[in-house]
């Protein structure tokens, strides 16, 4: 991640991923091994189809519950902790599905 200065003088952090890197099996959770930063395999992943394999939901898991404290309170008409309370069903859903060994879908 790398922090990216716009226009008005914020500062916003980005996410530099090497699309020329990414197949479109990665784009369906289907990856030969996890990446080093498995937060990858969400960032690149379709939001309609494809699975997250039960080998990457607990690397995935403990990528997002790292990064709970960092997640900024809710825009103006969310409760404080909306992004943090979600943020923590999916890890709890990824924990869930690494202990059956299962897949995550998404459809």
């Amino acid at each position: 991640m790398k922090q990216v200065d716009i226009c008005d003088g914020t500062v916003t952090c980005n996410v530099d991923i090497d699309w020329e890197h990414i197949t479109d099996a990665n784009v369906l959770g289907e990856w030969e091994f996890t990446p080093v930063d498995p937060l990858l395999v969400l960032l690149v992943h379709s939001d309609c189809e494809g699975f997250i394999f039960s080998e990457q939901t607990t690397p995935l898991a403990d990528a997002l519950e790292a990064l709970l404290p960092a997640i900024p309170d809710g825009e103006e008409g969310y409760p404080t902790d909306f992004w943090r309370i979600r943020t923590r069903e999916f890890v709890d859903g990824l924990r869930k599905a690494a202990i059956a060994s299962e897949a995550v879908g998404f459809f």
